[in-house]
């Protein structure tokens, strides 16, 4: 039934595509789009997991989000987008034992996350490989991360467990770092009203999200 249902909304949005045209006032004297600008905000559900488990033998899950505000230019020909933005991400791992990779139980470390938090500000330059008012964007970009909370840790009994009378650890984040950004996804412009776009990348971790933009009157 679900299926079904997914094939019924992709044929309505086939059909019903020249109606999110771009239309005239879009468009310059040989018919091409023009140069606009598209204000909207974008969610992210992100996990760092597949990364870590690289790296620890043992660890606590850390998934969480990212949301917040973006400037959209689209490009004279309607191929490229740079996007500004500015997002803040928050996750929440349980507190636990930690053991980097290949070290004895013994070393493993309880740690505990605190308040942990990052705001990022960040550009991206995205092509977008068009057919009419559907594409499929692919793009990558820098940013600055600024972290706040705290994250300490506690030697172990060898069993995962905190160490009574353990002397806390608390590790030295930098508050400012710089930070990679990848994105790729369809989207779907809808002529003067904006455009939606689902992707995956890497944004302060693997994620899968979507954006919502609407077009600025300028």
């Amino acid at each position: 039934m679900r299926i079904g249902r997914l094939f019924l909304l992709a044929a309505m949005m086939l059909t019903s595509a020249s109606a999110f045209a771009v239309d005239d006032d879009e468009t310059d004297n040989h018919g091409k789009p023009k140069p606009r600008y598209e204000l909207g905000a974008r969610f992210h559900f992100l996990t760092v997991n597949p990364i870590l488990d690289n790296y620890y033998d043992d660890h606590e899950s850390v998934n969480g989000y990212t949301v917040g505000p973006i400037l959209s230019r689209r490009s004279e020909d309607g191929n490229s987008r740079l996007i500004l933005g500015i997002d803040y991400s928050k996750t929440s791992p349980d507190d636990g034992p930690w053991l980097e990779a290949g070290d004895d139980p013994v070393e493993a470390e309880y740690t505990e996350f605190r308040n942990f938090s990052i705001l990022t500000t960040n550009f991206m330059f995205a092509h977008v490989f068009r057919r009419g008012p559907f594409g499929f964007a692919v793009g990558g970009g820098l940013g600055l991360a600024f972290t706040s909370g705290t994250v300490t840790s506690y030697p172990t009994d060898g069993n995962g467990n905190k160490l009574a009378g353990g002397e806390p650890d608390e590790k030295n984040i930098p508050k400012v770092t710089p930070t990679v950004l990848i994105k790729m996804g369809p989207q779907f412009e809808m002529g003067r009203i904006g455009t939606v776009t689902l992707d995956v990348g890497l944004h302060n971790g693997l994620y899968a999200g979507a954006s919502v933009t609407t077009a600025l009157p300028f």
